[in-house]
């Protein structure tokens, strides 16, 4: 090839480089927030999929407190019935047993 012809070409290559580098760097930089798009979108999937998993478990959350409850408030009735029967069984009147002759002796000789 001839000198002036290399001398012609070395600008025209260095020109079309620089321009096709920055046409390339801006393509992918397109496509890398293209991405990053779908990555948002289809995370937003993943996300929704997260949440109704919560849903669920909160749900079940409240259902075992709810059983908790009922039981706890079982086991309150149950005492209070209790407490009740032995209030009322201390509110009778002690039935006095006689004492013998002996039980006095002993107890004034024990004061």
């Amino acid at each position: 090839m001839p000198a002036e012809t290399v001398g012609v070409l070395i600008p025209i290559i260095a020109i079309i480089m620089g321009v096709g580098s920055q046409m390339l760097k801006r393509i992918l930089e397109h496509q890398r927030a293209m991405e990053e798009i779908k990555q948002r979108q289809g995370g937003g999937d993943g996300l929704r999929a997260d949440i109704e998993a919560l849903r669920h478990e909160v749900a079940r959350l409240r259902e075992t407190s709810t059983q908790y409850d009922l039981s706890l408030q079982n086991v309150l009735e149950t005492v209070d019935q209790r407490v009740t029967h032995i209030e009322t069984r201390l509110r009778q009147p002690v039935p006095t047993a006689t004492t013998a002759p002996e039980d006095q002796q002993q107890l004034h000789v024990g004061r």
